[in-house]
């Protein structure tokens, strides 16, 4: 009877990393959100393959517009907000953003990524998104 009664009026715990760890997502669900996560692509033939330079390239210039996207939503001060909203233009073509893309597609190129990992990659519109898309070890 106590351990029956030691359950029931329990609080769930609101925190995910309480239950998750730092594995943010489980069973394809994202566990901050609730939302679904996307599907890691089964390696098909064409999707085992090493993606080329220009797939590589798509998927680091969407990982640096995806990261600025992330940082604009994930403010909380209103004006600045705006603000960094206002230079996204600006921020995506900056040297930095450049050098990012050009180191990501190099590490994309030399990891032998395949084309499934980095149309995950391009399909991705979240962090939890993008999990999905690495390689299980």
């Amino acid at each position: 009877m106590g351990l029956g009664l030691s359950a029931c009026g329990q609080k769930q715990a609101t925190d995910p990393r309480q239950v998750l760890g730092e594995h943010m997502q489980h069973g394809g669900v994202d566990g901050r959100s609730g939302q679904p996560t996307a599907a890691r692509r089964a390696a098909d033939e064409r999707g085992a393959e090493p993606a080329d330079e220009g797939e590589c390239r798509d998927a680091a210039e969407h990982l640096v517009r995806l990261g600025i996207e992330l940082a604009i939503q994930q403010e909380q001060d209103p004006e600045q907000k705006q603000r960094l909203a206002a230079e996204r233009e600006e921020a995506e073509e900056s040297e930095q953003a450049q050098a990012l893309m050009r180191k990501w597609t190099q590490e994309c190129l030399d990891r032998g990524d395949t084309r499934a990992e980095v149309e995950c990659i391009l399909e991705a519109t979240r962090e939890a998104d993008l999990e999905a898309c690495a390689p299980a070890e």
